[in-house]
Parts: structure tokens; sequence; C-alpha cells
């Protein structure tokens, strides 16, 4: 049976046992042995009536079966039924199409341009409105400026406020002219290094080869600055102990007349045209590879010459070294770099 139909039974058997009663009992009502009677009637109804009430185990089975409030698993949840109209399977949504994805959008990414002024190869095309303008229509010509101006004569005389373009240029000019001569001549002499055909040995400070004349090393009379010295030797191989030398320059011919092989010596006929009396030292190396040459560079010379009337330099190779040439005849340039002061 029911818990509901087990109440409503006990219900019927109470009001059953309460109309049975008696006016006379009614009268007693204030009586307690009456009341204490009455009780056990309803008592022995309740007793009868209620088997298979609830108690206090029933009530917590009960409470098992009841979920707390708010989401659960499918296995902490009271199950339920639909209506006979019902979705009995769930069906998926048809697939979707035409959506973007990872590599669209980096395509598409590639076309957007950074922030800020670029190139036109770099910016986005766009189009103006139906009326626009299609061509650049340059601005009207400008008139009412100075095309011409009073050239200045007096260097100082500096306009305030300009009489032309051509006024202030002259003003520049007349000013610049007074103190600056633009000179920019280079000179590069380079006479030929010839060593006759044999095999005498150098002794450390003997004339290598004989005295050289560079033609045209400058203006006649003008001061120029030496700026570097090279000689390059027709030698395929570099003679044993040959390295260091010294060169030395002259405004005329060196009168004492040296030649090949002899000793080296500043005397007093030639001290008054040396213009280079400790000499310039340079070292000899072969240049790497076969059938090579043998050079020496000295850079950043920085020497102040007096060219002569004539325009020409005089020079001689002096050994530091003691070697033993091959018997052959060596040929060879040394070439000086010039820069008129």
């Amino acid at each position: 049976m029911a818990y509901t139909d087990q109440i409503l039974n006990l219900k019927t058997k109470l009001i059953a046992q309460i109309e049975g009663l008696t006016e006379q009992d009614l009268a007693k009502k204030n009586d307690s042995a009456a009341q204490i009677a009455l009780l056990s009637n309803i008592d022995s109804v309740l007793g009868s009536g209620a088997s298979g009430g609830a108690t206090e185990l029933t009530l917590a089975a009960l409470n098992t079966k009841t979920p707390a409030l708010g989401q659960a698993l499918a296995t902490a949840s009271i199950p339920v039924v639909l209506t006979t109209a019902q979705i009995t399977s769930l069906t998926p949504p048809a697939a979707i199409t035409g959506f973007s994805t990872e590599f669209t959008l980096n395509a598409l990414n590639t076309k957007t341009p950074p922030l800020g002024q670029a190139l036109a190869a770099a910016s986005v095309p766009v189009v103006l409105t139906a009326i626009q303008v299609t061509a650049l229509t340059p601005p009207a010509a400008i008139t009412g400026f100075a095309l011409n101006g009073t050239n200045i004569t007096t260097p100082f005389a500096m306009p305030t406020g300009g009489v032309g373009l051509l006024g202030w240029l002259s003003a520049i000019w007349t000013r610049l002219n007074a103190t600056l001569v633009a000179r920019s001549t280079c000179f590069f002499p380079a006479p030929t290094v010839q060593r006759a055909a044999k095999a005498t040995p150098y002794l450390a400070n003997d004339q290598y080869g004989a005295t050289l004349t560079f033609t045209t090393a400058g203006t006649a009379n003008s001061a120029c600055y030496l700026a570097d010295l090279r000689i390059v030797l027709a030698l395929s191989a570099l003679p044993v102990g040959m390295g260091a030398a010294l060169v030395y320059l002259y405004n005329v011919t060196p009168p004492s007349a040296r030649i090949d092989n002899d000793a080296f010596s500043l005397p007093a006929g030639d001290r008054a045209s040396c213009l280079t009396p400790n000499g310039i030292a340079v070292n000899f190396a072969l240049v790497a590879g076969a059938s090579s040459s043998v050079v020496a560079v000295a850079n950043n010379i920085n020497l102040l010459l007096q060219i002569p009337a004539s325009g020409n330099l005089f020079g001689c190779i002096v050994t530091t070294t003691a070697f033993t040439p091959a018997a052959v005849s060596e040929t060879g340039t040394i070439t000086l770099s010039l820069i008129e002061a």
C-alpha cells in the first residue's frame, strides 16, 4: 500500500472513532480518566491502521534518492522521460563550409601592409570616387622673384636683405676667392729601376741600380706633399738577404754621381740638393704566387717637398742588408704619389 493510501485509511478510521462517541462521552471530556481512555482508543487506531507507515529509516532512504541542487553527472541525477513526441537521437548540423582557416588568414595578412608610409609596391591600391583628378596639375608659374642681383665687389659688403640669388652668391664667392685657391693637382712620376746583369754582391749601404730621374714630379717651383712611394721589381724570387732599404730624393742629379754597387754617402756636395737626408724606409718582399714580383711600399709619408724649376726630382735606392743578386738584368719601376699643396 502506498504511503498516501495509508494516511487516508488512518484518517478515515479516526473520524469513525470520533463520530462513535456519545454525548455522555463528550460530557466526560474534561475528565482526565476519560481523556486517557480516548487517547488509548486513538492510539489503538493508529497502532492497527498505520502498519507500514513512514519511519525515520524510510525517510532516510528517501533522502538518498533526492539529489542536491545544481548540475551533476548522469549517475547522480533523477531519471525523467519526455513526452511521446520527443527526439530519440541528436542529429548533428550540416557540415559548415566556406569558413576561414589559418592558411587563408595568413594569405590575407600578406596583403595587409604595416602602418606608416611605404613605397607604391608595398601599398594597398585604392581608387577615388567617380569624380576624381585623373592627373596632377602643377601650380601656376611663380612670378615676381629675383633672378638677378647686383654683383658685390666689396668683400665685406654682405647685403642684409639680399638683392637676388646671384647677388648673394656673388658676395659668398668674392669672400672665398679673396683667401682660397683651388688646388687638386696630383703627380705620379714612375721612372724605371735598372740594374746590370751581374752577380756582384751588395753590401749594406750600397746603391741598388742606377740613379733615378722623376720627370714632371710637380709644377715648377711649387710645393708638393709626398704621400706614398712604391717599388715593383720584375723578380720571381727574393734574393737571400734582400730586405730593408732606403730611398733618397734630390732636387738635382746627385753631384757625387754614384753608380750601381757604389757605397752610399752624403758628402758636402750632395747636402744642399738632398731632400730626404734620413732616407725613406721600405722593405722588399715577394708577392705570393708563381712568377710573381718583389715589391716595397711606403704609405702615408706626408712629406712636404719643394719642386725645383725643372719640375723634376731625382733619387736612388740604397741597401741596408747584404745580399747577392742573380746574374740577370733586373728591371722595375718606382712610383711617387705627389699632391700639389
